[in-house]
């Protein structure tokens, strides 16, 4: 477990794993103390499962095989625009699931932290990707233009907004 750059061993016993069918979450709040006093706090979630991917075989989650059935989402929220709902997604996710869904792919973009809670509480698996552009633009100034100066950055920020997500494959 990471919480704000500092790693955390602790011991679940009899852990549940978490799963597209069982999306077993567990809630941990950190304290950080300076001399008897609170100087930071943080409350948090997280999910335990294995992955393992098998190029004769394919993907294993919790050492089952493991089919996607998926589709892409944008970073949109449709008529409702660019900003993130905790709300709209979560809705979006149920749909999903209630249509049989098990899996979403983030279209040229990082989704947004509350489509990652509603995947981690509802059970879809999450591609999280980065960047559809890298050196070719598509419009005068999409990403293309800043990529070279902030591609790692801000590929790091993704990742360390995905750390405690377990469904993020």
């Amino acid at each position: 477990l990471s919480v704000k750059g500092v790693d955390i061993e602790f011991e679940v016993k009899n852990a549940r794993l978490w799963s597209a069918q069982e999306p077993n979450l567990y809630s941990f709040e950190t304290i950080l103390e300076l001399d008897g006093q609170e100087v930071d706090k943080h409350i948090g979630r997280f999910g335990i499962r294995t992955l393992e991917v098998l190029p004769a075989k394919g993907l294993f989650i919790n050492g089952e095989k493991t089919i996607l059935l998926g589709g892409c989402v944008h970073h949109d929220s449709g008529v409702l625009g660019s900003a993130t709902l905790k709300d709209f997604e979560y809705r979006r996710v149920k749909i999903m699931k209630e249509n049989g869904f098990n899996a979403i792919r983030a279209s040229h973009n990082p989704i947004s932290k509350h489509l990652l809670d509603a995947c981690d509480e509802l059970g879809m698996y999450v591609m999280d990707e980065a960047f559809d552009m890298w050196f070719s633009y598509k419009t005068k100034y999409d990403y293309a233009k800043n990529f070279r100066q902030d591609w790692e950055k801000d590929l790091a920020a993704m990742v360390h907004k995905a750390y405690n997500h377990p469904s993020v494959i």
